[in-house]
Protein backbone atom coordinates (compact mmCIF):
# COMPACT_ATOMS: atom_id res chain seq x y z
CA UNK A 1 0.00 0.00 0.00
CA UNK A 2 2.84 2.33 0.78
CA UNK A 3 3.96 2.06 -2.98
CA UNK A 4 0.45 3.18 -4.12
CA UNK A 5 0.31 6.55 -1.30
CA UNK A 6 3.60 6.89 -3.01
CA UNK A 7 2.71 7.52 -6.36
CA UNK A 8 -0.51 9.26 -5.84
CA UNK A 9 1.25 11.96 -4.01
CA UNK A 10 4.49 12.23 -5.85
CA UNK A 11 2.45 12.90 -8.89
CA UNK A 12 2.11 16.26 -7.52
CA UNK A 13 4.35 16.54 -5.22
CA UNK A 14 8.04 16.25 -5.06
CA UNK A 15 8.75 14.20 -2.28
CA UNK A 16 11.39 16.90 -0.89
CA UNK A 17 8.95 19.25 -0.47
CA UNK A 18 8.32 20.58 3.53
CA UNK A 19 4.35 20.33 2.81
CA UNK A 20 1.76 19.68 5.52
CA UNK A 21 0.19 16.72 5.76
CA UNK A 22 -3.17 14.88 6.60
CA UNK A 23 -3.97 11.27 6.27
CA UNK A 24 -6.76 8.93 7.20
CA UNK A 25 -7.50 5.78 6.80
CA UNK A 26 -10.52 3.67 6.61
CA UNK A 27 -11.99 0.49 6.98
CA UNK A 28 -13.81 -1.63 4.78
CA UNK A 29 -17.20 -0.61 6.01
CA UNK A 30 -15.90 3.45 5.78
CA UNK A 31 -15.30 3.36 9.18
CA UNK A 32 -12.83 5.96 10.11
CA UNK A 33 -9.57 3.43 11.54
CA UNK A 34 -7.16 6.37 12.33
CA UNK A 35 -6.02 10.12 11.50
CA UNK A 36 -3.06 11.58 11.67
CA UNK A 37 -1.43 15.31 10.87
CA UNK A 38 1.70 16.69 10.47
CA UNK A 39 2.09 20.29 10.70
CA UNK A 40 5.19 22.41 11.08
CA UNK A 41 7.54 19.56 10.00
CA UNK A 42 10.99 19.75 9.61
CA UNK A 43 10.94 16.62 7.95
CA UNK A 44 10.41 16.62 3.48
CA UNK A 45 7.27 14.76 2.30
CA UNK A 46 8.75 11.33 2.30
CA UNK A 47 9.88 10.79 5.51
CA UNK A 48 6.37 12.36 6.48
CA UNK A 49 4.61 9.22 4.78
CA UNK A 50 7.14 6.73 5.97
CA UNK A 51 6.92 7.49 9.31
CA UNK A 52 3.14 8.05 9.55
CA UNK A 53 2.81 4.60 7.34
CA UNK A 54 4.81 2.38 9.93
CA UNK A 55 3.43 4.41 13.01
CA UNK A 56 -0.15 3.95 11.68
CA UNK A 57 -0.79 1.87 8.66
CA UNK A 58 1.82 -0.94 8.77
CA UNK A 59 -0.25 -2.00 12.32
CA UNK A 60 -3.47 -1.95 10.53
CA UNK A 61 -2.84 -3.01 6.98
CA UNK A 62 -5.24 -6.19 7.04
CA UNK A 63 -8.38 -3.54 8.52
CA UNK A 64 -7.58 -0.69 6.06
CA UNK A 65 -9.11 -0.49 2.33
CA UNK A 66 -8.41 3.10 1.84
CA UNK A 67 -6.26 6.24 2.26
CA UNK A 68 -7.45 10.06 2.22
CA UNK A 69 -4.79 12.53 2.18
CA UNK A 70 -4.87 15.78 2.13
CA UNK A 71 -2.01 17.86 1.35
CA UNK A 72 -1.90 21.26 2.81
CA UNK A 73 -1.85 24.70 0.01
CA UNK A 74 -2.72 27.92 0.85
CA UNK A 75 -1.80 28.96 4.58
CA UNK A 76 -3.22 31.82 5.72
CA UNK A 77 -1.65 32.92 9.26
CA UNK A 78 -4.07 34.99 11.19
CA UNK A 79 -1.58 37.22 12.78
CA UNK A 80 -0.69 38.52 9.03
CA UNK A 81 -3.87 39.26 8.46
CA UNK A 82 -6.65 38.97 10.55
CA UNK A 83 -9.29 41.18 8.40
CA UNK A 84 -8.71 38.58 5.27
CA UNK A 85 -8.69 35.29 7.53
CA UNK A 86 -12.22 36.22 9.13
CA UNK A 87 -13.83 36.52 5.90
CA UNK A 88 -12.59 33.36 4.82
CA UNK A 89 -15.40 30.67 4.40
CA UNK A 90 -15.64 27.49 6.77
CA UNK A 91 -17.13 25.40 3.47
CA UNK A 92 -13.29 25.87 1.57
CA UNK A 93 -11.09 26.42 4.45
CA UNK A 94 -9.73 24.51 7.27
CA UNK A 95 -9.26 25.74 10.59
CA UNK A 96 -6.45 25.09 13.19
CA UNK A 97 -5.47 26.28 16.46
CA UNK A 98 -2.33 25.78 18.60
CA UNK A 99 -2.24 27.06 21.95
CA UNK A 100 1.19 27.96 22.97
CA UNK A 101 0.72 27.49 26.53
CA UNK A 102 -0.09 23.84 27.09
CA UNK A 103 1.02 22.03 23.74
CA UNK A 104 -3.19 21.52 22.84
CA UNK A 105 -4.09 21.69 19.20
CA UNK A 106 -7.56 20.88 17.32
CA UNK A 107 -8.39 21.26 13.80
CA UNK A 108 -12.09 22.22 12.16
CA UNK A 109 -12.37 20.59 8.35
CA UNK A 110 -14.46 22.29 5.64
CA UNK A 111 -18.31 22.13 5.78
CA UNK A 112 -18.17 21.45 9.64
CA UNK A 113 -21.96 21.14 10.57
CA UNK A 114 -22.94 24.24 12.88
CA UNK A 115 -19.93 26.31 11.18
CA UNK A 116 -20.90 29.27 9.27
CA UNK A 117 -17.95 31.66 9.44
CA UNK A 118 -14.45 31.81 10.33
CA UNK A 119 -15.32 33.07 14.03
CA UNK A 120 -17.38 30.34 15.11
CA UNK A 121 -15.01 28.05 13.59
CA UNK A 122 -12.46 29.64 16.39
CA UNK A 123 -15.16 29.43 18.65
CA UNK A 124 -15.43 25.69 18.05
CA UNK A 125 -11.83 24.89 17.82
CA UNK A 126 -11.34 26.59 21.22
CA UNK A 127 -14.64 24.81 22.99
CA UNK A 128 -13.76 21.36 21.44
CA UNK A 129 -10.45 21.01 22.24
CA UNK A 130 -9.90 23.31 24.89
CA UNK A 131 -7.56 25.75 23.80
CA UNK A 132 -7.11 28.88 25.52
CA UNK A 133 -4.26 31.24 26.39
CA UNK A 134 -2.19 32.29 23.37
CA UNK A 135 -3.02 30.84 20.62
CA UNK A 136 -1.69 30.54 16.87
CA UNK A 137 -4.78 30.36 14.23
CA UNK A 138 -3.97 28.99 10.97
CA UNK A 139 -6.48 28.35 7.67
CA UNK A 140 -5.86 26.68 4.63
CA UNK A 141 -7.44 24.62 1.79
CA UNK A 142 -6.30 21.13 0.99
CA UNK A 143 -5.69 18.60 -2.32
CA UNK A 144 -7.17 15.80 -1.67
CA UNK A 145 -6.48 12.21 -2.92
CA UNK A 146 -8.35 8.81 -2.17
CA UNK A 147 -5.56 6.02 -2.33
CA UNK A 148 -7.35 2.28 -2.93
CA UNK A 149 -5.82 -0.69 -1.49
Amino acid sequence: MIDNIKKAIYKDYNPEEKKWLFLSWFSKDRKLVVSQWLVFTDNVLSKNIDGLYEAYILPETKHIMYVVCDIVADIVDYSETPWEFLKLSPKEYWFIAIDKEDDLSGVILPNTLGVVDAKSALYDLKKKYGIHGQVELYAFRTKRLVIAK
